[in-house]
């Protein structure tokens, strides 16, 4: 009864499940894999997991994910992967080892979901609050944090800043004379 539920779970839960042996080739995928990544059972199995790399992560980054899952037992964090059609997609993804009685790593067992929409979503609230809708131009909210940072950045670097402000006056009678394109 509990392989029975398992089973279940593992075909049926909307989060992505990779499983593989412990010299990383694919043994195992389940419904959701296939809706996300657009790779189906059988062109996965055998396959290492690199198939769905998109190039955007360095060796740096891959060798700090397996140093922390060999001592931790387990990765979280987000991933940028690439579907079988090629599209770059970000996922938020948990990585574990599955050890046997021996303390053998026998398995490791991904499971992801596809965050891309909610990255886009975050980069646009995120661009809209620090940009001026009409031209697309910095505002000053992103003004305030730029010049913030290089305060700081200098203040550390015991080095010096200029900052030039130019104000222009009437140029609101050339927006609304000529048009926001010209002004």
């Amino acid at each position: 009864q509990e392989l029975q539920l398992a089973q279940t779970v593992f075909e049926t839960t909307a989060e992505a499940m990779m499983i593989t042996d412990a010299n990383k080739k694919i043994v195992a995928v389940n419904p959701a894999f296939t809706d996300i990544t657009g790779y189906g059972r059988d062109q996965a199995m055998g396959q290492d997991p690199h198939i769905l790399s998109s190039g955007r992560h360095d060796q740096a980054f891959y060798t700090e994910m397996w140093s922390t899952l060999a001592v931790n037992g387990h990765w979280r964090g987000e991933v940028w992967n690439r579907r079988a059609d090629g599209a770059a997609y970000v996922q938020r993804v948990t990585i574990s080892c599955i050890r046997n009685r021996q303390g053998q790593i026998t398995n490791y067992v991904g499971v992801f979901s596809d965050i891309t929409r909610e990255k886009e979503a975050s980069e646009k609230l995120r661009h809209t609050a620090s940009h001026d809708a009409l031209t697309g131009l910095p505002n000053r909210a992103l003004l305030h944090d730029r010049l913030e940072q290089a305060i700081s950045k200098a203040s550390r670097d015991d080095s010096g800043l200029a900052l030039l402000f130019i104000d222009l006056d009437g140029f609101k009678k050339i927006n609304d004379t000529y048009g926001h394109d010209a002004g």
